[in-house]
């Protein structure tokens, strides 16, 4: 897990998460916060709990927990929060990112490598989120055109004369 105190307030949720993946005797290389699903009805209960307080201070709202169960190379993916994060905010935008599941689902199985990417893909496509990138320049961006300063002599016309003339160089006489 990339977690750190930081990211949640007084380090409380790392914390009870330290003790519930030491205690349900979790290995390291399990990339899920709180491990596969706890056998019990108390602990599956403090599961959910520890689950719904990280999926809320990471942002991902239900997602997090939804998108392992929607297919099994999800629940590997190290990329899935981001992903869920991503489809969170879609949700919050007035997105069925329900709907757009499905559909992106529907075009046929996740690959092996990385389908929280490739999930995310889809629904991109789908959902055509890039539609309004780059944004349109403001009115006030508007790109002017400089003339460059005209060129300067050449400098054998700046250079003084040979001879006693007026503009040449003097001693002052």
């Amino acid at each position: 897990m990339s977690l750190t105190p930081r990211m949640f307030e007084n380090g409380i949720l790392l914390g009870d998460i330290a003790v519930w993946r030491a205690v349900m005797e979790i290995p390291t290389s399990d990339a899920r916060a709180t491990g596969a699903p706890a056998i019990g009805d108390a602990a599956a209960r403090w599961q959910r709990d520890l689950d719904a307080r990280l999926d809320r201070a990471l942002g991902t709202g239900e997602w997090g927990r939804l998108l392992p169960t929607l297919d099994p190379a999800l629940a590997h993916d190290p990329e899935r929060l981001v992903i869920a994060r991503r489809l969170h905010g879609l949700e919050e935008k007035g997105l069925d990112v329900g709907d757009l599941i499905e559909h992106a689902l529907g075009k046929g199985p996740l690959p092996i490598e990385r389908p929280a990417s490739a999930l995310w893909w889809r629904v991109a496509g789908i959902a055509k989120v890039w539609q309004g990138w780059p944004p349109a320049p403001r009115a006030k961006d508007v790109w002017e055109t400089v003339t460059p300063p005209p060129r300067r002599r050449p400098e054998h016309e700046h250079l003084p004369g040979y001879g006693h003339d007026r503009h040449g160089p003097s001693i002052g006489f």
